[in-house]
């Protein structure tokens, strides 16, 4: 066929209508349409276009330095006295010469300067600016073979290794399961863990986006180049460093812009990087890794945490593994919409405690007002009451936390120490003694037991605040004020983050928070005080803000499934079932009357109205000390004395009450 076509349209012509057949075969048994192809080939040639000039604009600053006169080579003065010499022709015979004589030069230099300055402005080519490639830990490359590897573009800084040995992650071998007096940890095989595929490092790919995002900023007014590439499990920050004049604003406001003209999902701007020179733009990565809870289980920055409430949250944009302590936060807010990962997030911290403490260590009071998303950890030995999905009980169980945490610190202060750790060391300590001393006479009073940590878990407190919102935010006020050194921490997780559900007293005593992906800037405005969390990915991708930074670190949450948690609940099952605190809703069953009714005098009441004569302070803390009550009867007492005339009305922000009786009489309250 090929022959008779050319002996109509010549060889050319034939080639030409080889490749027209071929293309309309292609189109006629594939989607790809003739706009596709011409758009395609549109597109291509605009970028190759884009990147020649580019490339032009580096290689003619190369050639303007290199053509430069070069005022470092020495010439010898001119000498009027001596006549120019004329360079003679060199031919076969040197003792011959043929044709006319040299031009004279007006300068004479020697025959090295000649050479040096010919090889300079002649036989040099103009040289690009040079970027270095990083230089790997080891590597003994010459000099001239480093150069000979020199490429065009900013410098790659390639994701450091940051994870546990892969055999302990693919199980061929089990690390030694650590035992807890009578109790045993979960062991890593509980967990699973997928080896992701080995994909190289495109070095081409990521420094032709790097040119691109160079030339759409331009397009932009904005002028500056990328100095370095951070390639991310998840995404990639490209560095960025804007030319004098340029102000960051103006490249935080080009979030959307960039991205469309990137082609990314969605671009985060840091405006700038903290303690750099740059702006980091963070661009999603085409392929995304998953982050597996196994990794920073098995890994040593996990294990050698000696908190016993170490959170893995996962690994920040240059895979480093993220752990944090429950403890210096001491409370945390997490909040972010449908579909973020919030919820895989708070099992995967629910499962890191798990890891780590015992039930004698660590207790749990979970809260679920949706009633799905806890039912997993029902009947774990770690609980101190079933899983709570009525707001009325859960207020309740928050009720009861304060007085925990009241009588905790009647305890503490009663032995003299400053918090928790210090107690049970105590505790420890007199333990033993005790053992050692085995002739010592029986204790008379009963010995002291080492105080667990307490964590209460509320996954949906939105739905808490439209029931309950007085007593919920109060108590949780209160836990999160001072319940710290009493060992009790507190874990709220909503997926409305706005004001009327965050308000200010929630985030004021919650300075440590995870804000997953949100719906509006306003939503991460309320979360972590900035924009931000709305460009994130979802699926586990979350913005850390800790208490001891103003600046939140990208994290991509580990993930785990129903399927590993169900795992790891039913081992802890099958060693101990729980020890349930029926005191801790049943002592308020009382306590949600709404009304002040004179059927609720009691023994307790005149014991109360006495404690307020005899110290004149109409005090609810000192009612709760002396009658050991919780807040709420101890609040109502009060509100009783107050209908009784006995104490005057709250004045004043803290609430002080005047004392208007004397004393307690055999027909009732004296007046003074």
């Amino acid at each position: 066929m090929a022959e008779n076509a050319s002996s109509f349209v010549g060889p050319a012509g034939a080639s030409l209508l080889s490749v027209g057949v071929i293309l309309i075969g292609l189109l006629a048994v594939t989607d790809i349409s003739l706009f596709d192809v011409l758009r395609d080939t549109q597109n291509a040639a605009s970028q190759g276009r884009a990147r020649f000039w580019a490339l032009l604009d580096h290689r003619r600053t190369g050639l303007e330095e290199a053509l430069e006169p070069d005022t470092s080579i020495p010439l010898p003065p001119l000498d009027a006295n001596k006549k120019p010499r004329a360079k003679k022709k060199k031919t076969a015979d040197p003792s011959e010469t043929d044709g006319p004589a040299a031009p004279v030069a007006l300068l004479a230099p020697t025959t090295e300067t000649t050479s040096e300055v010919e090889d300079l402005r002649i036989s040099a080519p103009p040289k690009a600016p040079e970027f270095l490639l990083p230089e790997t830990e080891g590597d003994t490359r010459d000099e001239t073979s480093s150069r000979e590897t020199q490429k065009f573009g900013p410098e790659i800084i390639e994701l450091r290794p940051d994870g546990p040995d892969r055999s302990l992650l693919e199980g061929s071998v089990e690390r030694p399961v650590e035992v807890k007096k009578e109790y045993q940890l979960p062991p890593l095989r509980l967990l699973d863990y997928d080896a992701p595929e080995e994909i190289p490092l495109d070095e081409i790919a990521l420094r032709d986006n790097a040119l691109r995002l160079e030339t759409k900023l331009l397009t932009y007014g904005v002028e500056g180049k990328v100095t370095a590439i951070r390639p991310g499990p998840v995404v990639t920050t490209y560095e960025y460093l804007p030319a004098p004049g340029v102000k960051v604003s103006k490249i935080a406001a080009l979030t959307d812009d960039i991205a469309m003209s990137m082609e990314a999902e969605r671009v985060r701007i840091i405006a700038p990087i903290p303690g750099k020179g740059v702006v980091g733009i963070e661009l999603p990565n085409k392929r995304r890794a998953t982050v597996y809870l196994k990794e920073i289980v098995a890994h040593d920055r996990f294990n050698n945490a000696a908190s016993l409430l170490s959170l893995a949250l996962g690994k920040d944009t240059e895979g480093e593994t993220q752990v944090r302590d429950l403890q210096k936060m001491p409370h945390l807010l997490v909040a972010g919409t449908t579909g973020s990962g919030k919820s895989v997030s708070v099992n995967t911290m629910i499962l890191s405690i798990l890891y780590k403490a015992t039930p004698e260590q660590v207790k749990f009071i979970m809260v679920d007002p949706k009633m799905l998303e806890l039912s997993l950890y029902e009947d774990i030995p770690h609980l101190l009451l079933p899983v709570v999905t009525d707001a009325k009980k859960a207020a309740q169980a928050l009720a009861w936390a304060v007085d925990e945490m009241e009588r905790r610190y009647r305890l503490l202060s009663e032995h003299k120490v400053r918090n928790i750790e210090g107690f049970n060391k105590k505790v420890e300590v007199a333990e033993r003694n005790r053992s050692e001393d085995e002739t010592s006479t029986p204790p008379t009073t009963p010995p002291l037991k080492p105080l667990p940590y307490i964590v209460v878990l509320i996954d949906e407190f939105a739905d808490l605040m439209c029931v309950a919102p007085r007593d919920i935010e109060s108590s949780v006020q209160r836990l999160a004020q001072k319940a710290r050194a009493a060992g009790i921490h507190v874990l709220l997780a909503t997926q409305r983050p706005s004001t009327d559900v965050i308000t200010g007293v929630i985030k004021n005593n919650f300075p440590s928070r995870i804000s997953f992906q949100v719906a509006s800037r306003h939503d991460s405005q309320t979360v972590i005080n900035q924009p931000g969390a709305e460009n994130l990915l979802g699926m586990g991708d979350m913005l850390w803000l800790g208490n001891t930074s103003p600046n939140p670190v990208r994290i991509h949450g580990a993930f785990v499934s129903e399927k590993e948690v169900e795992r790891v609940a039913d081992f802890w099952r099958s060693q101990a079932k729980p020890v349930y605190d029926e005191t801790i809703l049943r002592a308020r069953d009382d306590d949600d009357l709404d009304e002040i009714d004179d059927a609720e005098r009691d023994e307790m009441y005149d014991r109360a109205v006495q404690i307020v004569t005899e110290t004149r302070k109409a005090s609810i803390s000192a009612i709760q000390r002396r009658l050991r009550v919780g807040y709420n009867r101890a609040a109502r007492m009060i509100e009783m004395m107050e209908k009784d005339g006995i104490v005057g009305p709250a004045v004043g922000p803290k609430g002080e009450r005047e004392v208007i009786v004397t004393s307690m009489g055999p027909d009732g309250p004296e007046e003074g």
